[in-house]
């Protein structure tokens, strides 16, 4: 099994410290619970719904829908 290099160490490591620096910069217009969960009030019907929407189609879905293919068929693409 191939090992990482120093390289790929380096590349996880300025992923990891943008992901962290974009988190804390957006993170001071969160002022409660309520600017974190529902955008603060102003995020549209339209966009929340699509968001919830969207959330279906999560990894888990990907998983099942390849497994039930794989028992039975095209089935999986009705289901």
């Amino acid at each position: 099994m191939p090992t990482l290099q120093t390289l790929d160490y380096a590349a996880i490591f300025v992923y990891m410290f943008i992901v962290a620096g974009v988190g804390l910069a957006l993170g001071f217009f969160v002022k409660n619970v309520g600017d974190y969960f529902k955008g603060g009030g102003t995020i549209p019907w339209y966009v929340g719904g699509i968001s919830n929407f969207m959330t279906l189609f999560s990894t888990f879905v990907f998983v099942a829908y390849a497994g039930i293919a794989y028992e039975h068929g095209l089935v999986a693409l009705v289901v």
